[in-house]
């Protein structure tokens, strides 16, 4: 199995702890249930993608937008091909102007691509709609629409 395969299919085995995300999403206004990608061109800072290609990133989630409980503790997980011990930012912008926010989890790819990041959305409104980007080293790595329930 080639090391795309792989991280593939090793996306869609993750599974979704008590926090409430859910999907696998990839391209700017693509959203389904199977995997795909997002990348950049950007391989500064050392964090070279283990496969030799562009640095990716995808986020888990279930439906048409990554959703979080207006609870503490909310897991955004996802996989990288980006080497382990290399940092993540994910980034949390509200779209709902009654609810502004803007939230900047870091993350540690693990063995394996696997990353996942903690978030408090429990002062958050349920409804309130936003974007997460996955960001390294300055550069968008893949975004997926979200919103709290």
């Amino acid at each position: 199995m080639r090391r795309r395969e792989y991280v593939s299919a090793s996306a869609a085995l993750l599974t979704v702890g008590a926090a409430g995300c859910s999907q696998l999403t990839g391209q700017e206004g693509e959203t389904n249930d199977s995997t795909s990608t997002a990348t950049s061109s950007s391989t500064a800072d050392g964090g070279t993608p283990t496969d030799g290609e562009s640095p990716s990133a995808q986020l888990q989630y279930e439906g048409d937008a990554l959703t979080l409980d207006n609870a503490s503790e909310q897991q955004i997980r996802g996989t990288s091909n980006l080497d382990p011990g290399t940092g993540l930012e994910i980034q949390l912008d509200s779209e709902t102007a009654s609810d502004p926010f803007v939230k900047l989890p870091e993350t540690t790819v693990q063995d394996g691509g696997e990353f996942s990041a903690t978030v408090d959305m429990s002062n958050n409104d349920e409804g309130s709609e936003f974007t997460v980007e996955v960001i390294h080293d300055g550069e968008t790595l893949t975004e997926a629409d979200g919103q709290v329930v």
